[in-house]
């Protein structure tokens, strides 16, 4: 198990993590400054990273996420809240030096046709807008309907952003995992061929008896042989016994 990062906790402290922080009047663990890397924990170390608020006032918003991404074990993942860029709460703040909308960690994920930004990629596992409900206006304004549409044209139908990214796990390290948790295929075996069929092909049973009409025999003989010249395999020699055949 790795760590689990509160990066600019502020007031936030949470049990189970390392919270960090840069001002030194804040309860936290660790006191450094999130613009200025590397951070001191050492490379895929980390299970978790929680950045609630934060990366909104950051100064490089790829130079922060490449710090993140080397500190993350692979398959660890970063869960990040911003201001939705659509809302008051975005630009009331004058601290705020970035804005984000649901598409904006699309940059930094693989299959992306412009995350050419930044050597590093994540796997986006969510994107979702939220609206807060803290008081009667944010309650009521939850209740319209159709807001993923109307988000287009009106402004504050969502207050913030939930992003999580995932570190993916390099093609090596999945190639050997695969490797391990299955045996490399093989073919089945054949099973031998049984006794009293005949030699035009394995799996036709030679059933032919004095009864069977001369039209019968004619359309199996061709059946066996159109199959015998697709698939030219060497077959058992029809059994001696002129009656498992019908021949004489």
């Amino acid at each position: 198990m790795g760590l689990k990062l509160n990066l600019g906790c502020g007031q936030k402290y949470l049990p189970g993590y390392v919270n960090c922080d840069v001002l030194p009047h804040v309860r936290a663990d660790r006191h450094f400054d999130l613009d200025r890397v590397p951070y001191p924990f050492p490379a895929d170390s980390v299970e978790e990273v929680l950045l609630d608020n934060v990366l909104e006032h950051l100064e490089d918003v790829g130079r922060v996420l490449g710090e993140v991404h080397r500190l993350l074990q692979p398959g660890g993942r970063v869960r990040i809240f911003v201001p939705y860029a659509k809302s008051d709460w975005a630009f009331q703040d004058p601290t705020h030096r970035h804005f984000f909308t649901e598409q904006t960690m699309h940059y930094f994920c693989e299959g992306w046709p412009y995350s050419y930004y930044v050597p590093f990629r994540f796997r986006l596992i969510e994107a979702r807008l939220f609206g807060d409900a803290r008081n009667l206006r944010q309650k009521l304004r939850n209740l319209i309907p159709f807001k993923s549409v109307l988000r287009y044209f009106l402004f504050n139908l969502y207050d913030g952003v939930y992003f999580e990214l995932e570190k993916p796990i390099t093609p090596g390290r999945f190639r050997s995992l695969a490797m391990k948790s299955k045996p490399p295929w093989s073919p089945p075996p054949r099973p031998p061929a049984a006794p009293g069929w005949g030699s035009c092909w394995p799996s036709w049973p030679c059933s032919w008896s004095a009864s069977t009409p001369a039209s019968s025999r004619a359309r199996s003989s061709f059946r066996a042989t159109a199959l015998s010249e697709r698939t030219p395999r060497p077959a058992p020699p029809c059994p001696p016994v002129s009656s498992a055949c019908g021949r004489t």
